[in-house]
């Protein structure tokens, strides 16, 4: 199982485990989406390092014609 896959799957596991503890949907709706924002928000704070690394690193490809 490669890495994507794992994430993936620990995070179904932790959805499943949110929505059979919550007593209202509505509670774990906002805990899914609580997570998905601090993730999101985890991204964003070093995105502008992440592409200059990518472009510095990488080909820069050409447009042909």
């Amino acid at each position: 199982m490669n890495d994507y896959t794992k994430g993936a799957l620990e995070a179904i596991t932790w959805a499943i485990l949110v929505l059979k503890d919550s007593k209202d949907i509505r509670e774990a709706i906002a805990e899914l989406e609580s997570a998905r924002d601090s993730i999101l928000r985890g991204i964003a704070v070093d995105f502008r390092e992440k592409i200059k690394f990518y472009y510095s690193s990488n080909t820069v490809y050409r447009r042909r014609g």
